[in-house]
């Protein structure tokens, strides 16, 4: 389970709340969609979920277990979660082999760096990729980790091959697990367990 208690958010101490009394709650396992338009603070949502950002006031609580009350209980949490941040990077100096022998989780899976043509990389250094590619790997990396996945944005100035190809990518390795994207828009060709929208630093279920 995950849960937003009453959020609230800022970069500074007085300044202005990117998020404002945010609730969720999140009981089952499937996909969840918050969408938003550009500024409106998807990004910090995903961090504050994660356990990068700490809010102001309120809670996150994982499988019951508070996020933030202590770094114990934040190492915990984190365990459990993946989460691919739109700033997502490697070390460009690593092979892609070596970044997935030493990033990927327990849900690896060869046949999906295969579906994402990272199969075909393998001896190239990070630097060496496409754009594209490095999200793909970011992708295959995040995808293999993780009882919670988070994925910010994660088809955002994206080849069509893998627009087309994500939600079969999603709806094959990511069964029995919760996975929460932020998008500007809807992304076609999956259904969503819940759709949100992020409003005003607000979340309100669609």
């Amino acid at each position: 389970m995950l849960e937003l208690k009453s959020i609230k958010f800022s970069y500074t101490r007085k300044g202005p709340l990117v998020l404002n009394d945010c609730g969720l709650k999140i009981d089952s396992l499937g996909l969840y969609l918050v969408i938003g338009s550009n500024g409106s603070g998807k990004s910090t949502l995903m961090d504050v979920m994660t356990g990068f950002k700490q809010p102001r006031e309120g809670k996150v609580l994982v499988n019951g277990v508070d996020v933030y009350s202590s770094t114990k209980a934040h190492d915990e949490v984190n365990r459990l979660m993946s989460y691919m941040p739109s700033s997502l990077r490697f070390p460009d100096h690593l092979y892609v082999d070596s970044i997935l022998d030493m990033y990927a989780g327990p849900y690896f899976s060869k046949t999906l760096s295969q579906d994402l043509g990272i199969d075909k990389f393998l001896d190239k250094k990070y630097s060496e990729l496409s754009d594209g590619f490095k999200t793909r790997l970011a992708l295959n990396v995040c995808l293999s980790k993780g009882a919670y996945v988070f994925l910010d944005e994660p088809l955002k100035s994206q080849d069509d091959e893998l627009k087309s190809m994500f939600p079969d990518i999603l709806k094959k390795y990511t069964v029995g697990r919760t996975v929460v994207i932020c998008s500007p828009q809807k992304i076609s060709g999956l259904e969503w367990d819940s759709l949100y929208e992020l409003d005003k630093g607000g979340l309100k279920k669609c």
